[in-house]
């Protein structure tokens, strides 16, 4: 009887054992790889629930779903941002997804209050076309892989505490139309940017870039504005910029630049704005440029 009763208290356990295991095994996980932040005990994920509709079709946008919330607290820092699987990627800050197939074109968080830093899986949102996050609090470098971004138009991370160099892999950007990286502290030479062809505008100021002026710059022919004032940039201005005639703004003040002051920059028929203030320039501009019908203003100095 003693054999019995043993046995049947064993039989009792395994059971037992049983039924707990498969009441674990019951509980929905996410995705593979997917949703940081949503927890182990959501049914939430970017491929099932409210963050992205009709999932199933829309495989790139559930990727680039996944991508964000996986950089979501990177980013954010201490700031604030709704993105959450409870809620429609149509509807997070500054997120805009568009196209067919849907992917996500722009993320815009300019004066958002975000002190994190910029996650290098942002890379990976191919269908991007702006990232615009200027006047925050973000720190660290700009990941590599962002040059990455093939469909690229317009980087504006100005006004931030961003550190490091400028990563030599955004000359592959060769859409980007704007490259906006003024008052960080990002350090080293400017890097080489003769692919990126159809860039208009270039604001690297107030940075603690070194080295000189690219020479290539004169290769941009559609830049229009020029703005690298406030770095400790040497040598002279580069005479290929003679070939920009698109140039409206050049704005190189407060830099180490010596030299003459090149005749042509004169002769720039659209120039609105010319500041070369604070300088051990030389020589002055002809006079004739001032009365041009685009002439707004013209701050210049030849010596400090």
């Amino acid at each position: 009887m003693k054999i019995g009763a043993c046995l049947a208290l064993s039989i009792a356990a395994i059971i037992a054992s049983m039924i707990g295991a498969v009441s674990a095994s019951a509980q929905t996980l996410p995705d593979s790889g997917d949703d940081a932040g949503s927890g182990p005990s959501t049914t939430l994920s970017c491929s099932s629930g409210t963050a992205v509709a009709d999932a199933a079709n829309n495989a790139a946008l559930v990727a680039d779903c996944r991508i964000l919330m996986g950089a979501k607290d990177a980013l954010r820092g201490t700031g604030a941002l709704n993105w959450s699987l409870g809620l429609a990627i149509t509807s997070w800050d500054g997120v805009t997804v568009a196209g067919t197939p849907k992917r996500v074109t722009k993320v815009e968080l300019p004066n958002r209050s975000l002190t994190g830093t910029l996650p290098s899986s942002l890379g990976s949102l191919s269908g991007l076309t702006h990232l615009t996050l200027h006047t925050n609090e973000l720190t660290g470098g700009i990941p590599s892989t962002f040059g990455s971004l093939a469909n690229l138009q317009g980087i504006d991370f100005g006004n931030n505490r961003l550190t490091g160099p400028i990563p030599s892999t955004l000359s592959n950007l060769t859409k980007l139309t704007g490259l906006t990286l003024y008052d960080n502290q990002l350090n080293g030479d400017i890097p080489s940017l003769a692919r990126m062809t159809k860039l208009r505008y270039l604001h690297l100021a107030w940075n603690q870039l070194t080295g000189g002026i690219p020479t290539e710059l004169g290769s941009l022919l559609e830049l229009d504005d020029i703005r690298l004032g406030g770095n400790p940039l040497g040598g002279s201005i580069p005479s290929s910029m003679s070939s920009l005639t698109k140039l409206k703004n050049l704005y190189i003040r407060d830099n180490q630049l010596t030299g003459a002051i090149p005749s042509w920059i004169g002769g720039f028929s659209d120039m609105r704005s010319l500041n070369l203030a604070g300088n051990q320039l030389t020589g002055g501009i002809r006079r004739n440029w001032r009365t041009s019908p685009n002439w707004r203003r013209s701050i210049y100095q030849a010596t400090n």
